[in-house]
């Protein structure tokens, strides 16, 4: 009969009774916990926002670098505008024109430049002359007139008196005026003005197509003058005129 012996039982199937028992996960190992809790740094408040450092200071420096440029720049201009002055006075002046000037030179001179020069056509006393398609005039004659009780010339002078007849040859109403139309010079150049007198009726008015109308036209002249051109111009601002050579 076989006996049982514990010593034989191998230690590692053997437990003692009172000894506690290791489970699986008390033989895990075991690792260190963090110090801080997860949810702790997790909710941390953020660290307030450092405050910007001031600019004043910066602005202020660079305001007066800005003032000290601008003030080197304004002297060097004036230096500058001092030197050329200097310059311009040490300098004798030229003759030679400048471009504008030569400019205003030239339009003066184009302004200058004389118009056309009126085209004289020189009549015999007592033939019709046709000056153009409206007007056909005829100097009847020349004579002096010593004047009247109503109509005196003055000391040394005398009147000359020029009869003519006028013709509208246009296919409408034509306007005659002598002040206008008609001229007296004499040899020298000298012009003179019609005279209103009662006993000469110069042939003004309005005057229909085909028509004629004849008068006298008085100019008050030197008495011991004699020649004299007569001119007629068909429009105030043409360039045709028609002479007669007057003598008394």
């Amino acid at each position: 009969m076989s006996h049982y012996d514990p010593s034989q039982v191998p230690q590692s199937q053997w437990r003692h009774p009172n000894a506690p028992v290791q489970t699986e996960l008390q033989r895990l190992p075991v690792q260190p916990l963090p110090q801080q809790p997860i949810f702790q740094q997790s909710f941390q408040s953020p660290q307030p926002p450092q405050p910007p450092q001031p600019l004043q200071r910066s602005k202020k420096k660079a305001r007066n670098n800005l003032w000290i440029t601008i003030g080197a720049v304004a002297s060097m201009l004036a230096l500058l505008v001092v030197g050329i002055g200097a310059q311009n006075r040490s300098q004798p002046a030229t003759t030679t024109p400048s471009s504008s000037s030569a400019q205003r030179q030239q339009v003066t001179q184009v302004v200058r430049q004389p118009g056309p020069q009126p085209t004289l056509v020189k009549q015999a006393i007592g033939e019709p002359v046709v000056v153009n398609s409206t007007w056909t005039i005829t100097v009847n004659g020349v004579k002096t007139n010593a004047g009247d009780a109503f109509s005196m010339p003055a000391a040394g002078n005398t009147f000359l008196v020029v009869d003519m007849t006028v013709k509208n040859t246009s296919t409408r109403f034509q306007d005659m005026s002598s002040g206008i139309q008609l001229v007296l010079r004499d040899s020298a150049g000298q012009l003179y003005r019609e005279s209103i007198t009662d006993f000469a009726t110069p042939p003004d008015g309005s005057i229909k197509s085909g028509a004629f109308l004849r008068g006298q036209l008085a100019y008050e002249i030197p008495a011991t003058a004699r020649a004299f051109f007569y001119y007629f111009q068909a429009d105030a601002g043409g360039t045709d005129l028609t002479e007669w050579a007057l003598s008394v």
